[in-house]
Formats: structure tokens, sequence, C-alpha cells
């Protein structure tokens, strides 16, 4: 019967093998629907403020970074593209209808994937600290001075003095007015209106070798301060010049933070000024910001302080020499959001009509007198925290500078990572200037009615997040060029190219003086393609100074009397 058997055998095995393929498949499909769906809820992601957090919604460009869900974030996504994008996504995330009975449960979602903060923030920023304590009670400054520089404005000087000697403290400051030269009508006013008030003194002018309005002012501040340190034995200068109005509060500001420059080592002004204090932008008047870059303009320097930097005192560009590293050494300036003076001097040394209307002319003036509280906020450890959150929340929603809209279509918080050669850009939709200023290690926070848009460096913020440090290329040479010889040739001579993203890395004293003879106080921040550099000339009247720029290097410049160091690959 074995031949009768065999049909029968086949017939019954194939719906069996077929059966088991289906289930197979079923499984495959099951599991494959499955991890997609996991995939899916991984990427979709909620803020929470805590220690953990998602990865950021990018725009323009994306570095290595998944999306979040943008129904839950993209509150700056313009509204006709917010609903596209939120239906989308809606429709991504949600679970599909089942062919099942109503009564039946539905599939609970998967937990949301969050990012822990070690993952999102830098390595490199600093190391977190407990909080300090309030700061206690403030004490008087021991033999206060308030300073105003000046040359031949009597009428913008008497501005600035009958709005300094109205203010509510001022009898507690000896008053004085410096002026270079002895241009008549200034000498006649200060000696009839105001001898009974303020300490006049003139500096004739110094037979000095750049006749400049720019060297020229910072001679006239070396010797008003030397007046004022040593001969006048003060403990405090405050230091304006003869273009200000001041608000109500001016040296309450003053008053209530001097101390936090003898509490905190990496402070060492306070400022009255807020480079960014442009009418347009949300600004809180009783806040109050650390700065790394010194904003000058109304300013409080210390004896401690003066007893360092002033034998060194330059001959030219005093700000720009402020602000480089031998002099700051890394510390900062306090401000307020709000300024407390107001510059009303359309032409001076350093200044143009068209440079004023775009810089100063619609930056706020506070008008209430404030009680700032208690301000050991400033102090670094507590400020470092501060800064740390507010990347780390921004970071969730990011916009590249490409993609930046004008600033009144914005809305919601995001992080706006650049290199330095994109600044301009964020320039034009931001109403800003065109170099980073008010910034603390390069975060720059700017704040309207709608958004916050936290502006960081992604070469040398130490709270860049990881996802957008562009780091120094490891295989980098750096070359030091011959005087008059451009990056081009001096990179060539030794078969390498000049690599001009790597500039930033070289832009500073440190780097210098790797490869030339200059210290700590002959280093200047000066703007030019051909910098940074080393003024190699002996005939020059800089030379012996290292410069770095404030603007993009480029490798083809060059400059008869500079060396210039170059970055080769």
């Amino acid at each position: 019967c074995a031949a009768g058997d065999t049909p029968q055998t086949t017939t019954t095995m194939a719906p069996r093998r077929l059966q088991v393929v289906v289930r197979v498949v079923g499984v495959l499909v099951l599991l494959l629907l499955a991890s997609t769906f996991l995939i899916s809820m991984r990427n979709v992601s909620l803020y929470e403020p805590d220690d953990r957090h998602t990865l950021p919604t990018v725009r323009g460009p994306v570095l290595s970074v998944r999306l979040r869900d943008p129904s839950q974030v993209d509150s700056l996504t313009p509204p006709s593209q917010h609903s596209q994008v939120h239906s989308q996504s809606q429709s991504r995330n949600q679970p599909q209808p089942q062919s099942q009975p109503q009564s039946q449960p539905q599939p609970q979602p998967q937990p949301r994937v969050l990012i822990p903060r070690e993952e999102v923030l830098s390595d490199n920023r600093p190391s977190r600290l407990d909080l300090l304590p309030a700061a206690g009670s403030v004490p008087k400054m021991e033999n206060p001075a308030v300073v105003i520089l000046t040359y031949n404005r009597p009428n913008y000087l008497r501005q600035t003095l009958d709005s300094l000697l109205a203010l509510p403290t001022i009898s507690d400051y000896t008053v004085y007015v410096s002026q270079d030269g002895e241009h008549e009508e200034t000498v006649r006013m200060m000696s009839t209106v105001y001898a009974d008030r303020v300490i006049h003194f003139t500096n004739p002018h110094l037979s000095i070798t750049q006749k400049t309005p720019i060297a020229f002012l910072a001679q006239h501040y070396g010797r008003a301060l030397r007046h004022l340190f040593n001969k006048g034995k003060h403990s405090h200068v405050i230091i304006c010049e003869d273009d200000m109005v001041f608000a109500i509060d001016f040296l309450t500001l003053f008053e209530k933070t001097h101390h936090l420059l003898d509490l905190d080592p990496t402070l060492m002004c306070v400022s009255s000024w807020n480079d960014n204090g442009f009418s347009w932008f949300d600004l809180d008047n009783k806040r109050l910001q650390r700065t790394s870059f010194f904003p000058g303009l109304g300013w409080l320097l210390t004896k401690k302080l003066w007893q360092e930097i002033g034998e060194h005192w330059p001959d030219e560009h005093w700000d720009h020499w402020m602000r480089g590293s031998g002099v700051n050494q890394g510390r900062d300036c306090i401000y307020p959001e709000v300024s407390r003076n107001y510059n009303i001097g359309e032409k001076g040394a350093n200044i143009e009509s068209k440079a004023f209307a775009q810089n100063f002319k619609d930056i706020r003036l506070n008008t209430e007198e404030i009680d700032f509280g208690d301000v050991s906020y400033l102090l670094k450890p507590n400020y470092d925290k501060y800064v740390e959150n507010l990347v780390y929340e921004a970071s969730a929603n990011v916009i590249m500078p490409n993609s930046l809209r004008p600033l009144s279509s914005l809305t919601g918080t995001a992080l706006v990572p650049y290199n330095p050669s994109e600044f301009k850009k964020l320039k034009q939709h931001l109403k800003i200037w065109d170099h980073p200023r008010a910034h603390y290690q390069y975060v720059s926070v700017l704040k309207t009615k709608k958004s916050t848009l936290v502006l960081v460096n992604r070469y040398f913020s130490p709270w860049i997040p990881k996802a957008f440090h562009l780091p120094r290329d490891p295989n980098l040479r750096v070359l030091a060029g011959h005087q008059g010889e451009s990056c081009v040739k001096a990179c060539s001579r030794n078969s390498l190219q000049c690599i001009e993203s790597q500039f930033p890395y070289l832009n500073n004293c440190d780097e210098l003086s790797k490869f030339f003879p200059c210290d700590r106080w002959h280093c200047n921040v000066e703007l030019g393609p051909d910098i940074p550099n080393y003024v190699s000339d002996s005939s020059h009247v800089k030379h012996g100074f290292c410069l770095v720029t404030g603007i993009d290097s480029t490798c083809r410049a060059q400059h008869k009397s500079t060396s210039r160091i170059c970055p080769c690959l």
C-alpha cells in the first residue's frame, strides 16, 4: 500500500509547511513593526527641568544630531510650517487604529528617552561647584572718586556734570574733571560754574610720536589715573567721559557691587554699560550680568587693579589693551542689563555719526531707582551654574546662523551655535554689533518679549554642547612667517597649505608668545586680516607688540611691518 500512501502524505504536509511559513513571516513583521515603533518613540522626547535632556531640534545643517518631536519643542517654527510639521508628527508618532473591538485596551506608549546633561554639555565647561552663600552686608568704599575726562567739548561736559551732580549720593564722592590741554572755554566754565563742587585740573598735551586722537586719549587716561590713585590716594575711581548722562541709580550700581571685586578674584571691574542693551530687547532693570568683554563707558577701577596694571598703561588703544588676555587674565566685569549711562556724543575720538546711530543711539537708559538686592548670584560658581542651566535648556532647540530669521519673527527659546566668521550674519538679523560683545565666555543671551536666543561660540566657549563643538585640528602645524610674508607663502615653503578655518585657534596672546618675544603687557587687540601677528619692524611705533584681532583673518593678507603665525596642514 506504499504506492497509495505517497500522494496522501504530500497533500497533508503542504498546508502545514505553508502555515509555518506564514507564522514565521507574521512574527518577523510584528518584530519589525515593534522595533520601528520603539525607534520612533526614542526620538520623541519632552524636556523636564532636571539633570536629563532631550536631543535638540536643529535648524540648518544637521551635525549628526537626531530630531526631537517638533510638536513638543519647535516653537520657533513659523505658524504655517508648524501646523504642517505638527500634523506629520502626530500621524507618525500616534498609534494607528487597530481592527479590534473598542473595549480592548489600547497599547501604552513607551517611556520617553531623555538624554543626560553630561552627554549634552561640553566636558570643558567649568567644574560644577556648590552655590556660594549670600554676600552679606556691603561695606562702603573707603575713599571713592568720580572723574570725568574732557578735552574741548564744554557743551557736552556741562550736561554730563549737571547729570552727575544731581545724583542722590554724589556727596560721598570726590568729583574731578581732568582736562587734556587747555581749551579756554572749558577752563572758563570750570572756574566759574563748577569751582565749588568739582576739582578741575589740566594736562598739557604731551609730545608723543603718534599724534592721533586715540593716542592722546589713552595717555590722558594714564595721567589722570596716576593723579587720582597716586596723589589722591583714592581706593576706587569711577571713570567717565564728557559725553554721558546718568541714570538716577548710576552710583548705586557701584555701591552695591564693588565688594564683589574683593570676594571674587575672577572679577576685575564694574561697568554701567551694556553693549547689547538696545531698546528692542526685553531687558530687566534689576538684573546684573557678567561679561568677559571689557565694556568701559562709565566703569569702576580699584586701587588694587591699578597697582597691577598702572605702570604698563599703553600709549594708545587703552580699551583694546584692557580686553587683551595679558591684562584681563580671564577676569570678567559686572554690568547691568539696562545701562546706567547714556552716550550723547555723536562725534568723538573713537566715533562718528554713523557709528553712533548704529551702536549707541538706541541704548536704553534706566529711569528709576532700583534695589539690586542680594547680588551674590554674580560670584563665579553661582553664575556658572546659571549659564550651564541656560545653555542646557536652550540646546533643546537649535537654530544654525544660516537659518536665522529677523528678530521680530522669532518665538520661543533656542541655542544659536556660531563660528566667528558667521557673526556678521547674526548682526543682520539681531541688530547687534558685528563682533561678540557683552558675552560671558562667548555665551550671549538676547531676549525679546517672544523669544530668548542663546548665542554660543563653537570654537571657544566652554559651554558649547558637544554636538556643535569645532575642535582644533590635531594635525595642525603652526608656523611663523617672515616679516611681510603672507601665510600662503609661509605654509607653502613647508609644502603645506594655509587653513583659514583654524585661524581662531591662533588668535590669542599665548599662542603668539610661543613664537615671538611679547609679554602680557605687549599684546593688543587690533583690526586687520593679517592678524594675529608680531610687529617685527624696529622702526614701527608698535615694535615688540603681539596683535590679535576681532575680525576674520585671511591666508593671503600681509603687512610690511609684521610677522604672522600661520595655521598649516
